[in-house]
């Protein structure tokens, strides 16, 4: 499996809830690189790792996923995913465009590194949030 299907394998399993599926696209030794700028950052490590940053989101935020666009390279790939994120104590919405950066082996996933188009703003909603 390329990295665009193993890609694809994961945003559809997120976007609906499937976490079977969602672990099923990711190598037991996947590195999830997030900015030190979000409330999640930093590297998150296998199945485990991803399954402690989804957790970390999901309990100020409800994320959804709106629409995807996947580009191709074979073990490389790129997603520019339409993000909405909504604080789940205040209602606080914004949609934002999310670049994901995968790399895969053996038809999973073993690198991600995401960049928000605007990390601030999800950092000091995630901070009002926690306050509300």
């Amino acid at each position: 499996m390329s990295a665009a299907k193993a890609a694809k394998q994961l945003l559809d399993g997120f976007a609906t809830g499937d976490v079977e599926s969602t672990l099923a696209a990711l190598d037991p030794e996947l590195e999830l690189a997030h900015s030190d700028a979000l409330p999640w950052g930093g590297m998150w490590r296998g199945h485990a790792g991803f399954q402690g940053f989804i957790g970390k989101m999901l309990e100020r935020f409800e994320v959804e996923v709106l629409g995807y666009e996947l580009f191709d390279a074979g073990d490389v790939a790129t997603s520019r995913i339409m993000t909405r994120f909504t604080s789940r104590a205040n209602g606080e919405s914004v949609e934002m465009p999310v670049v994901e950066l995968y790399w895969a082996r053996g038809g999973k996933l073993y690198r991600i590194e995401p960049y928000y188009q605007n990390q601030t703003i999800v950092a000091e909603m995630y901070a009002r949030a926690g306050a509300a």
